[in-house]
């Protein structure tokens, strides 16, 4: 019983654990979220849509090649806004 207890605990405590935030429980948004110059972050949306962030080191190009990768199963989105944003781009589309 007490081990029952302790592992309801733990997983009350990790579930307490969400997604990040910018700011108290404001969920962390595209256009919040930072990433290095290297790093791309996207967030998979109902429907075949896309948003993320991209570091400095990326191209409009590699954006959309990448994403084409990861959200598309390899075919060119229908869809895609690459725009300049603090740090990198920011982005969103739809398969």
């Amino acid at each position: 019983m007490k081990a029952a207890i302790s592992i309801l605990g733990m997983t009350l405590a990790l579930a307490a654990c969400d997604a990040p935030t910018s700011s108290g429980n404001t969920p962390a948004t595209a256009s919040t979220i930072r990433v290095a110059a290297n790093e791309m972050q996207v967030d998979t949306l109902a429907g075949g849509a896309f948003q993320g962030r991209a570091g400095s080191a990326w191209t409009e190009a590699e954006i959309a090649t990448q994403v084409a990768s990861l959200e598309c199963s390899g075919r060119k989105p229908a869809t895609i806004t690459v725009a300049p944003a603090q740090g990198g781009f920011s982005f969103s589309g739809r398969c």
